[in-house]
């Protein structure tokens, strides 16, 4: 998989999510869905779309100027990247909560488009849109 490849997969699965949260017309999901924000999540590592769209790009020039949180992201990111060229886990584009509604997450979870591809347990707070097996 490839830069161009990851970029297909992400507007794929963000289209996808727009596609679904149309579906639900109730305040208190709606409300709740506008909280909601996505990750790239690659076995146990999650990384911020914002980063996962440029994931082929470093993220500094000079290691020497970088802050610390930078070299964290920089290293996450590089972990990303080698999990997806070497496929050691599945990819997959999840979305996040900032609290726990359980009953509205698992109305979302049982949307037609996502049933199949969410079947943790009751307690999981990510919703997954999209995934790569």
């Amino acid at each position: 998989m490839n830069e161009s490849d990851v970029k297909a997969f992400l507007n794929t699965g963000l289209e996808t999510w727009k596609r679904i949260k149309k579906d639900f017309s109730s305040e208190a999901m709606s409300n709740f869905l506008m909280k909601a924000y996505p990750v790239l999540a690659c076995g146990h590592r999650q990384i911020d779309l914002d980063l996962a769209k440029n994931l082929y790009k470093p993220l500094y020039s000079d290691e020497k100027k970088a802050k610390p949180e930078e070299v964290r992201a920089e290293n996450l990111r590089l972990e990303i990247v080698d999990c997806i060229e070497n496929n050691l886990h599945s990819l997959s584009l999840e979305e996040r909560f900032p609290y726990v509604d359980i009953d509205l997450i698992e109305e979302l979870r049982t949307h037609p488009e996502l049933k199949d591809i969410n079947h943790e347990s009751r307690a999981s707070v990510r919703v997954v849109i999209h995934t790569l097996f």
